[in-house]
């Protein structure tokens, strides 16, 4: 099953210059472009992984599979070079994570074989971890594994069902250092959107909703810069796309007033748009783009009856010209390159960036950085901070 039946409905040889620039700030450096969105399309005898540009052009099925095969919940990794899903083949140990390349070949378990339904992966910014949920016996928590499925263990650790709570849903902060998540309580009929450090501390309560009347908040997603949340939150009038600071403060629905059929909303790389999926075409349902105040809302599938859910965006990070592979968040990293060529951008944070063999392109980001090249013939690039470098070709990129 997809996410549509989830927990809340029942529930990134000489030295370089010295770049100085304007202070750090907490959005990323440089700031992500808007890529293709990737989305689950439900047909007659198939449920797929499709990918599509924005402008609604070539839309293209990455899994191709049949019934009984389900495949849901795509994220694309920081580099763009993967996509982590879920697939249920009917069998009795339910969902798995699988991952594929982005042109969908290489297709294959990544955390295969548990008795567990594991469900809605999501990449840290850094393209390092994944964030999932492992449920069980209707119960579910949210979990952290390698982004190549290993050493998976518990974030969370709400009791077995019969005390009504889970987990559901989970999604990095830009910096790395906090998950948002969909908490729901059973016995009372309602979900809320929590937050977690992810080392377990500051778990928060940030919608604070109570059972009266009855209020189900899901799917959260926060903006490139930190700064506010999305989600979808379900009233008794229908389910609308919300708006809050990432503290909690400040909730709306920016949809109230269209069909109450919105949901599955997440912002685009650069924070400009929204991508949701909505009923333009009731009963059935379709990914659409708009604005983050509600604005401008456009369609991006075509609206005919199929279905679609989950959409996910992908992040389009360049660096002199070259799409990165290797990607940092917004926190202060230590980031090393490969034996082949590499193009790394560290995003924000104090970062120490260091190229190995090949011809790399680094670029450092809003914060105190050290770009150190290696045995190649490598470029650099600061950005807004102090930031120095050696081993690099003289100049910006």
């Amino acid at each position: 099953m997809g996410s549509r039946f989830g927990a809340a409905l029942v529930t990134v040889a000489a030295a370089c210059a010295l770049l100085v620039g304007a202070a750090p700030s907490q959005a990323a450096y440089p700031l992500a472009q808007n890529g293709r969105i990737v989305f689950e399309h439900v047909d007659t005898g198939s449920d797929d992984i499709w990918i599509i540009n924005p402008d609604g052009s070539g839309a293209t099925n990455l899994t191709k599979t049949a019934d009984p095969i389900f495949n849901f919940q795509p994220a694309i990794s920081p580099n763009a070079q993967q996509i982590a899903y879920v697939r249920d083949d009917g069998g009795p140990n339910g969902s798995d994570l699988w991952v594929m390349n982005v042109d969908g070949s290489g297709q294959h378990p990544l955390i295969p074989g548990t008795p567990e339904a594991d469900e809605t992966p999501t990449y840290s910014p850094d393209g390092r971890m994944l964030a999932f949920v492992r449920c069980s016996a209707g119960n579910c928590n949210v979990f952290l594994a390698g982004a190549d499925g290993s050493n998976p263990h518990p974030l969370t650790t709400f009791p077995p069902a019969g005390a009504g709570q889970g987990a559901y849903a989970p999604t990095f902060s830009p910096d790395g250092r906090t998950i948002a998540f969909e908490h729901y309580v059973n016995t009372g009929g309602f979900s809320d959107i929590w937050a977690i450090g992810v080392d377990g501390s500051g778990q928060t309560d940030l919608t604070k909703t109570t059972s009266t009347p009855v209020f189900l908040e899901f799917t959260p997603d926060y903006s490139p810069d930190g700064q506010r949340i999305t989600y979808a939150r379900s009233e008794m009038s229908g389910t609308f796309i919300g708006l809050m600071n990432a503290d909690g403060s400040s909730q709306s629905s920016i949809t109230a007033g269209h069909n109450g059929n919105e949901r599955y909303p997440a912002f685009s790389p650069d924070g400009k748009q929204l991508v949701f999926v909505g009923s333009s075409s009731a009963p059935y349902q379709h990914v659409q783009l708009m604005n983050p105040d509600g604005s401008n809302r456009r369609p991006v599938t075509a609206q005919d009856a199929t279905n679609e859910y989950d959409p996910a965006w992908e992040h389009v990070y360049m660096c002199g010209g070259r799409r990165a592979t290797i990607i940092g968040s917004d926190s202060g990293e230590s980031l090393k390159g490969t034996k082949g060529p590499d193009v790394i951008v560290a995003n924000g944070g104090k970062d120490t960036i260091k190229g190995l063999k090949g011809k790399d392109r680094i670029c450092g980001g809003a914060g105190k950085d050290k770009l150190i090249g290696g045995k190649g013939k490598d470029r650099c690039v600061g950005g807004p901070g102090k930031d120095k470098g050696k081993g690099c070709e003289k100049g910006k990129i």
